[in-house]
């Protein structure tokens, strides 16, 4: 009923009720009947403006939960998110973890990026898969410096994709790949599309691109197991 309220439930036929729209509904309903979180979904279908603002947050763990529900332990907010966003388990979970038992817990202890480096080339491509609040372009950043790729050289291309940047990281690919440039393409979850192009163009490019030619890329992990993609390149996680 609350996702009726909210608009995320559209008319759909019976083939789809295994959606993971639907999942996600059933899984509320589900939380629903439990005592500490009884008429949630009916406060949902009441405050649907509140709640519809908190669901479409970039990091809606960050957020406050509408209402009383603010005021419900760590464990319970968690649960109630794995209902409505569970994309943004994995973040949620750090938050846990780092609240009931420190930083240190959270913090991920990765390998020295210049190592990762000396297995790449100019058809294996790094892929960085994001952890919450870290960002690895300091470390390729840090890395050009001391091997010549900045900026100011016009070596170094840093594309943070969205809002039709693609052609962009097309441009930038091709001369790249003549001249033995490094690229920078962050953010790629973003523009999901486009991946089917930037594969290709990854493998046809690669094998014939200057030997200094080097990619880089970076995602947030897939809400779901079943949504993992992973391509054959060097991952470090960060």
């Amino acid at each position: 009923a609350g996702y009726l309220a909210l608009g995320l439930l559209p008319s759909l036929p019976v083939q789809l009720f295994w959606s993971p729209l639907f999942s996600i509904l059933f899984s509320l309903q589900a939380l629903s009947t439990m005592d500490e979180f009884r008429n949630l979904d009916r406060d949902i279908e009441g405050s649907a403006k509140r709640w519809k603002k908190f669901v479409d947050s970039e990091c809606p763990e960050q957020e406050k939960f509408p209402q009383e529900w603010k005021n419900k332990t760590t464990l319970q907010k968690m649960c109630m998110m794995r209902a409505l966003r569970p994309d943004r388990m994995t973040y949620a979970c750090y938050m846990f973890i780092e609240e009931k038992l420190g930083r240190k817990y959270v913090e991920s202890r990765s390998m020295e990026f210049s190592k990762s480096y000396e297995e790449t080339g100019p058809t294996t491509p790094v892929f960085f898969i994001l952890s919450a609040g870290v960002n690895p372009v300091k470390d390729v950043q840090v890395l050009g410096e001391k091997m010549g790729f900045t900026p100011d050289k016009e070596n170094y291309h840093h594309i943070s994709l969205g809002q039709g940047q693609e052609k962009v990281a097309d441009t930038a690919l091709e001369l790249a790949a003549e001249e033995g440039q490094w690229v920078i393409l962050e953010n790629i979850h973003l523009v999901k599309k486009w991946l089917p192009s930037l594969e290709k163009q990854l493998e046809s490019r690669g094998e014939v691109a200057d030997k200094k030619f080097r990619v880089f890329i970076s995602a947030e992990p897939a809400g779901m197991p079943s949504a993992h993609i992973i391509p054959q390149v060097n991952l470090p996680s960060y």
